[in-house]
């Protein structure tokens, strides 16, 4: 028991030391050689020094420490640590020294022997298991052709079959659990570094769909931005210039989270685009978007969007609010809200979108947003809400938009605290200001 747990422990720990993860991908120096060399070779020495007595003769597992060093990292350390617990043993003399200081040399030379065989990698702990059952063979019958049959000898092979043989089988096989438990969990640690990887890449080209800059219209203040809970998300928000110069406004929130939603934010932010681009009234563009959406998106998936066309001269919007929570438009001491208009993109062909129309004056504060921003939540499930947001935008109205984007943001994660962000964030503000 005592030496089943000195195995555990030190296999355990040392597994997960800088030496042996360096030398076991193929990176260790020559100063890390020398480490392994030395403690495998100290490891032969306690399994000499740590054995049990039983009819007269001593059961060790001396031939452990070579084995593992052998099996691990190949001839050189397998041999070199053989070395260092064969010297030892034949220090200590006694009838068997001969074959069992050349046991513990085999040990060392057959186990680097099998790695190379195996194209440099463990075999396993069922394969490790039989070697040390072939090796305990060659050591048995060694004994028997170089000591004899005496009665000494006969209770050194006693002793080997009754204890030393499963002590053997007990330490290669705890060793390689252990062994096989850290592969597997550096294997996992890479799958996630991989991913890690690739959701970095996707957050990057995700960027791309959005907006480099915000557009710059005489008269008028235009800020957005979009937070998502993960690292790639499905909302969206788009400018789109026309040739009249006109300006789309555009926001959306697609179903799903991550990745999925992701790539369908992708596929939805280029066909409202493309269709804008001989598409121009905003009724007519969402009716193509869906049309496109459910022909040709099979994943189930489906999206909100407020798209408004802003003149800029006039102040004039024309907008559908397909299934989109309803901007609020803040005027004076008024609240105005931009209702639904038609359902959301993606779940029938042939829906009717309708537009509505709206004319900014002077100091007014159009913000578009997201569920994720009412539905934003604490740890006690309370939900933001519009109110919180309408209060948050009204006594903010005077500052520069991007400001007050940052004053919205700023106080949903204050009223949120610890409590993790459940859904993208996404805002769209629209201010005009008086025109010098």
């Amino acid at each position: 028991m005592q030496l089943v747990c000195v195995i555990i422990l030190a296999s355990y720990f040392f597994i997960r030391t800088n030496v042996f993860q360096r030398s076991s991908s193929g990176h260790g120096s020559f100063r890390d050689k020398v480490i392994l060399v030395l403690v495998f070779g100290a490891f032969s020495i306690y399994g000499n020094i740590s054995g049990i007595w039983l009819y007269g003769s001593e059961a060790n597992v001396r031939d452990l420490g070579p084995v593992i060093a052998g099996l691990l990292f190949g001839p050189g350390i397998g041999i070199s640590s053989a070395i260092i617990g064969a010297v030892f043993r034949f220090s200590l003399g006694g009838v068997t020294v001969i074959p069992c200081t050349l046991t513990t040399l085999i040990a060392g030379i057959l186990a680097g022997l099998v790695w190379w065989v195996n194209k440099k990698k463990y075999i396993g702990t069922f394969r490790a298991i039989l070697f040390i059952l072939l090796l305990e063979i060659i050591h048995l019958t060694l004994i028997i052709l170089l000591s004899g049959t005496s009665i000494d000898v006969l209770a050194i092979v006693t002793t080997m079959w009754i204890l030393m043989v499963p002590l053997y089988v007990i330490g290669i096989s705890v060793f390689s659990i252990i062994y096989e438990q850290y592969v597997a969990e550096l294997k996992e640690h890479e799958e996630l570094q991989r991913q890690q990887i690739e959701l970095n890449s996707a957050t990057e080209i995700q960027r791309g769909f959005l907006p480099k800059e915000m557009p710059t219209l005489p008269g008028y203040e235009i800020y957005a931005s979009s937070t998502p809970a993960r690292e790639v998300g499905g909302d969206f928000f788009d400018f789109i210039s026309f040739d009249n110069g006109d300006l789309g406004l555009v926001i959306a929130d697609v179903s799903g989270k991550s990745v999925p939603a992701a790539l369908f934010m992708g596929l939805s932010c280029t066909a409202v685009r493309v269709c804008s681009r001989w598409v121009f009234s905003p009724s007519s563009l969402l009716g193509q978007v869906n049309s496109l959406i459910v022909r040709y998106a099979e994943s189930g998936m489906f999206f909100s969007i407020f798209f408004a066309l802003l003149k800029s001269g006039s102040g004039c919007i024309s907008y559908v609010n397909a299934g989109h929570p309803s901007p609020v438009l803040i005027r004076d001491s008024q609240i105005l809200e931009l209702s639904r208009t038609g359902p959301i993109i993606g779940f029938m062909d042939g829906e009717d979108f309708f537009e509505k129309e709206i004319t900014l004056q002077d100091g007014d504060l159009l913000v578009c947003y997201t569920d994720g921003v009412t539905e934003a939540k604490r740890s006690d499930g309370e939900m933001f809400g519009k109110k919180r947001l309408i209060q948050v935008v009204k006594s903010s109205r005077e500052e520069p938009v991007h400001d007050i984007n940052d004053m919205i943001l700023a106080e949903i994660s204050r009223f949120a605290g610890d409590a993790p962000q459940f859904d993208d964030i996404s805002l769209l503000i629209v201010k005009k200001t008086a025109c010098l």
